[in-house]
């Protein structure tokens, strides 16, 4: 029958239609890849091409390339800074009681320890400025209201808060004072006692 016949060439050619979509997919697929590998392949001989050259021609570029070349050098400078930075930090911190750690001197820029001689700091560079340590000055006078030991121009004291119109007197130096007995009963007195304790006689 001519209508069935028709239904089936239609059929037919619709199947050889998508095995031919098919093909074609994957041999896109196949070739595209061979030039993904092929880009890949250049991208790599340009490289090496650039790199010989950049190595033969260091000190003696063309013109063209001249500004290519000094981009290179300023790279090449900057790497190995920052390879020294790290090294010295990293020598900083496992060795820190050979720096300033066991000297308690650290820079005042960055914070990076310093050597016990360092004149520069050997992280950011700056001038270590070294300033003796203030002298301590020891306690030479006393309060007269509550004996606190005060410093020789102390004109309020820290204790009691009293305000000495002048600093305060000097701690006078104490000298032994034999001990007394009474005039009356002869009994041992201390040399501050005024009244015998025993028969009520002035001692003073």
């Amino acid at each position: 029958m001519p209508f069935f016949e028709d239904i089936g060439k239609k059929i037919s050619n619709m199947g050889q239609t998508a095995v031919e979509k098919t093909k074609c997919s994957t041999e896109t697929l196949r070739l595209n890849n061979q030039i993904r590998e092929e880009q890949r392949l250049c991208k790599d001989l340009y490289q090496q091409i650039g790199q010989q050259y950049a190595q033969q021609y260091e000190t003696n570029p063309d013109p063209a390339f001249e500004s290519l070349m000094k981009q290179l050098h300023d790279a090449q400078e900057r790497i190995a800074s920052y390879q020294e930075q790290i090294q010295i930090k990293k020598a900083a911190v496992s060795q820190p009681q050979q720096s300033a750690y066991s000297t308690g001197c650290c820079c005042a820029s960055c914070g990076a320890p310093l050597p016990p001689d360092a004149k520069f700091c050997t992280t950011c560079g700056a001038k270590v400025e070294l300033t003796p340590p203030e002298p301590v000055e020891t306690p030479s006078r006393v309060c007269p209201k509550c004996g606190n030991q005060l410093a020789s121009d102390a004109l309020f004291c820290a204790s009691c808060g009293a305000k000495f119109e002048e600093p305060a007197a000097a701690v006078p130096p104490q000298e032994a004072t034999a001990p007394t007995t009474c005039p009356n009963c002869g009994q041992s007195l201390s040399p501050d006692t005024q009244f015998c304790p025993i028969c009520g006689e002035k001692t003073s």
